[in-house]
């Protein structure tokens, strides 16, 4: 056999656990033993990756890929949600003449059936079928069709959107600008440090404060009760400073309790700065390496910013456990969250407790040996907006005060999240953790785009299990018109050694890059395995949770460093336009405006998902005061800096208001009985976003105007914020 004929035949082969020796030419089923009998064939060929690692573009290349596919939440349900939304447009006979024209250059005919015949009509006004390698797929069979058929599933994604379509479509690009930067920063003559230190930015505005109910008296001598706030704000100019006047705001029944309170207070304002931050630093370094890939490196400071990542550097972090300053050596490629997905390897969260977003709250809770329960986690009111900005409080009622002494431990925390946080002071294993976290909290920011919420480990483990089986066809389909030989894919044979090399190589030491050869190349046998299964997922970043006290407040999980991980339930993806629950919500939720396009009631449970789920700027898991604001008032003002009216409106709000300024009402999560109804809302947004992108890459302004639920040629989700916001600034 030919070394064409060899790997061709392995990747065949890998679906059915056998792979062939270049030695023998026969199969062996131990797939323990493939990546030794697949070694022996390509020991010959490893000089090459060696000029290709010299080159220095697999590298990078290969660590954006696997750090965005383990956290692009949004891909997945993207698929899913085309896949229904093309199949009611079969069912419609309404098939736009470019997805036609497309479909048919891959082998896929457009039509219908008459009389037991196939007749080629995109346009016949009646239900269509497609025509596939001699076979008649109808408009009801198209989603089983598709995922089945590696084949049809390539002419349908060639003929649709694409994965960068989520990247760049107008909710997208609503994301970055609230996010607070752009994917053009740099210039060939740009200075790496200078840009980044601009984009990340320097210090943060977060402003804490408590009220308490104050007697008073009348010039009658009456007496009464107002509100008012404890003093001045603590101010995050100065950490030492900070954390003093925070523990002197707090009293309580015990001082412990007193004490955590406090310190869930330092903890939010930690939580929003380094989400913030952390979101711009990923935003900022990839740039560099999408540019590149793009073919446009010299605008890019590639080289820059793969010496950061490479950089030795030592940094100072807080012990949760102990409460003491640790100094951590070593490069961001070396971080736990960082190693554990260009690895493939399951992280250990207990490595990852001094970069949770829980920190401060841990540091307190174990020099306390004191816990913190739900009521005092959700007795504090925040708000926050893009560029850092935060306010904080609560409503205090005397009693015994926080322990300032224990509350020293975080100050150190404090100084680097608020108060020199500049990029010059990131990087090393801290700045690997940073990253990772961006790369999450931007995969979820533009999942939200699509409807995506919290879930508990139930739900977040069923979705990214779906997520593996797209992956695994989309490899499939990738590999159909690609040789084995092909190392531009990591979905080839070859590809998929040289991407797990590339790996090995920028992260591993001298010692340890030979015996990653071989794993390499195990690598490569299990990557081309389609089978996916709870084991399997075990091992992915986004399956692996942490010890998050505030998401869990509300029934959610985290990842391994508490940053909120949301997900799609799958449940909706079952012939979704024939749902009776769907078909009710949906008809309870819009209206058909009399020039026939759909509109979002403004005061509808679909409403109110679109703006406290998918338009919330507050890390989940907090009481967010601009929230209770606008329910109450019914402003889409959501940042509140008056930190009296937040309270206030905090203690006379009722429990369905409170669940939704948490974000408790919208957890995909078999206990939350709110997900019944929101499950619906979530659903709507995603297909909307699905249908928008599908005739933006149509090219056509009527395609699927008369799609059902959908009717018109506008997204209804971004038509109705867009006249949310409008009005609200009149």
């Amino acid at each position: 056999m030919s070394a064409e004929e060899v790997l061709r035949a392995n990747e065949k082969a890998a679906v059915e656990g056998q792979i062939i020796s270049r030695v023998s030419g026969k199969r062996s089923k131990n797939q323990k033993k493939t990546g030794l009998g697949a070694g022996l064939f390509i020991t010959a060929i490893l000089v090459v990756f060696l000029f290709i690692f010299s080159s220095g573009n697999m590298i990078p290349t290969a660590i954006s890929e696997r750090l965005i596919e383990e956290t692009d939440v949004q891909y997945a349900d993207a698929v899913q949600s085309k896949i229904l939304v093309f199949q009611q447009a079969l069912s419609s006979g309404d098939i736009p003449d470019n997805t036609t024209r497309i479909l048919k250059e891959k082998g896929v005919l457009v039509g219908y059936v008459e009389n037991g015949e196939f007749i080629e009509n995109n346009k016949s006004g009646r239900e269509s079928a497609l025509l596939y390698k001699d076979k008649v797929v109808l408009a009801g069979d198209f989603a089983t069709a598709v995922q089945a058929d590696a084949g049809l599933y390539n002419a349908f994604t060639a003929a649709t959107y694409s994965r960068a379509a989520y990247y760049y479509d107008d909710s997208a690009k609503q994301v970055f600008r609230e996010i607070g930067t752009n994917r053009n920063n740099y210039t060939a003559d740009s200075d790496f440090d200078e840009v980044m230190g601009r984009i990340v930015g320097e210090g943060s505005d977060i402003d804490i404060n408590n009220v308490t109910l104050v007697q008073k008296t009348n010039e009658r001598g009456e007496k009464y009760y107002v509100y008012e706030t404890v003093g001045a704000a603590a101010e995050s100019n100065d950490a030492a400073t900070m954390v003093a006047s925070v523990s002197g705001k707090n009293t309580a029944g015990t001082s412990a309790e007193a004490t955590l309170n406090a310190a869930d207070q330092l903890n939010k304002a930690d939580s929003i700065s380094k989400k913030q931050r952390s979101e711009r630093l990923f935003v900022g370094f990839m740039e560099n390496v999408s540019k590149m890939k793009a073919g446009e490196g010299n605008e890019s400071k590639i080289n820059e910013a793969m010496n950061y990542l490479y950089r030795e550097t030592e940094s100072e972090v807080v012990d949760v456990s102990t409460g003491e300053v640790v100094t951590v050596s070593g490069s961001m490629l070396e971080s736990p969250s960082l190693y554990a997905i260009l690895s493939g390897e399951g992280v250990d969260t207990a490595k990852t407790s001094n970069y949770s977003s829980d920190r401060v709250l841990k540091t307190v809770e174990n020099q306390l040996g004191a816990q913190a329960g739900n009521g005092l986690i959700q007795g504090n009111v925040v708000s926050s907006q893009k560029g850092v900005k935060g306010s904080i409080g609560r409503y205090v009622g005397g009693g015994m005060s926080a322990e300032s002494e224990v509350l020293t431990k975080v100050t150190q925390t404090i100084d680097k999240s608020l108060v020199s946080n500049s990029f010059e002071t990131m990087g090393g294993v801290a700045g690997g953790e940073m990253l990772v976290e961006g790369a999450v909290s931007v995969g979820a920011e533009l999942a939200k785009a699509s409807g995506a919420s919290l879930g508990d480990a139930m739900a977040v483990t069923e979705y990214a299990r779906l997520t593996s089986s797209i992956l695994a066809l989309d490899a499939k389909a990738d590999r159909l018109n690609r040789s084995p030989f092909d190392i531009t894919s990591k979905n080839t044979f070859l590809g998929s050694i040289v991407y797990n090399m590339a790996i090995s190589v920028s992260s591993g030491s001298a010692l340890t890059q030979f015996s990653s050869i071989f794993r390499a190349m195990g690598s490569a046998v299990s990557g081309i395995l389609p089978a996916v299964s709870a084991e399997d997922e075990a091992e992915r970043y986004l399956a692996n949770f942490g010890d998050c006290k505030t998401i869990g407040a509300v029934g959610a999980v985290g990842s391994a460093t508490c940053a909120q991980i949301v997900t799609f339930d799958t449940s909706t993806l079952n012939d979704i336009f024939n749902d009776p629950g769907f078909v009710a919500f949906v008809e309870a939720n819009t209206t058909l405006d009399s020039n026939g396009t759909r509109k979002i009631k403004p005061d509808s449970a679909l409403a109110d998902y679109i703006k406290y789920n998918n338009e919330r700027s507050t890390p989940a898991g907090m009481m967010d005061g601009g929230i209770l604001a606008s329910v109450k008032s019914g402003s889409s003002s959501y940042f509140v800096s008056d930190i009296l009216s937040m309270v206030q409106n905090l203690l006379g709000a009722s429990e369905g208001e409170k669940r939704m300024a948490s974000g408790a009402a919208f957890v995909n999560s078999s206990t939350n009985g709110d997900w019944e109804t929101y499950k619906y809302a979530q659903r709507y947004v995603s297909l909307a976003r699905a249908t928008e992108s599908l005739r933006a890459y149509a090219d056509d302004e009527t395609a699927y105007m008369n799609l059902k639920y959908f009717e018109g040629t506008e997204n209804p989700v971004v038509a109705f914020l867009n006249e949310y916001y409008y009005l609200a600034n009149q």
